[in-house]
């Protein structure tokens, strides 16, 4: 059974508005008024997924705390438009490492 990554103990979700954004990172303020350091991850497989986050944007961010205390995304729902995009697998592998058998180096 592989193991998760960075630390990934259990998916959390929060939902709020985009305060800034700075490829790769944002800061999420949700609704009770905290503010979060997400993690999009590599910003060319985010652009590639047609991915383009504005700030005000409201979203729904699920993810797990890695080591360096940023909410690393396992995914990022536009509350707009609905759409869902996916960053990391179930074990929060990231989708942009390659793929079984690649070793992901």
């Amino acid at each position: 059974v592989p193991t998760p990554q960075n630390g990934l103990t259990e998916w959390v979700t929060y939902s709020g508005k985009v305060a800034s954004y700075t490829a790769p990172t944002f800061t999420l303020v949700t609704g009770d008024g905290h503010t979060i350091s997400a993690e999009l991850g590599n910003i060319r497989y985010v652009e590639q997924l047609g991915l383009a986050l504005q700030v005000g944007d409201q979203v729904s961010a699920m993810g797990f705390w890695d080591t360096n205390g940023g909410l690393a995304l396992k995914s990022l729902t536009l509350e707009e438009t609905g759409q869902t995009f996916v960053l990391r697998d179930d074990l929060g592998r990231p989708l942009w490492a390659g793929g079984k058998g690649q070793g992901g180096h």
